[in-house]
């Protein structure tokens, strides 16, 4: 008989919106999650196009690191959406 093996629970939370993702990497380090990651071998780069959103976010002084983790987070759960 087959085994199915449930996933762990992560210890990263669900996050609502890009800022309590932010406020939670701004008070955390991914090296203290190194034993949740994953490989990733269909990495996609893309040219980051100055737009009025990235502009107000300039203007509000969001870091850099912020903004493109947000962005990635929006990308890849668009990505699962699309996927199931």
């Amino acid at each position: 008989m087959t085994q199915i093996r449930e996933k762990p629970v992560s210890r990263i939370p669900t996050f609502k919106t890009i800022e309590e993702e932010a406020e939670f990497w701004d008070t955390h380090s991914i090296t203290d999650f190194l034993d949740e990651l994953e490989e990733v071998t269909d990495v996609e780069f893309v040219k980051i196009r100055s737009t009025k959103r990235g502009t107000t976010a300039l203007r509000k002084r969001v870091p850099l690191g912020t903004r493109v983790k947000g962005w990635l987070a929006s990308r890849l759960r668009r990505r699962e959406a699309h996927e199931h």
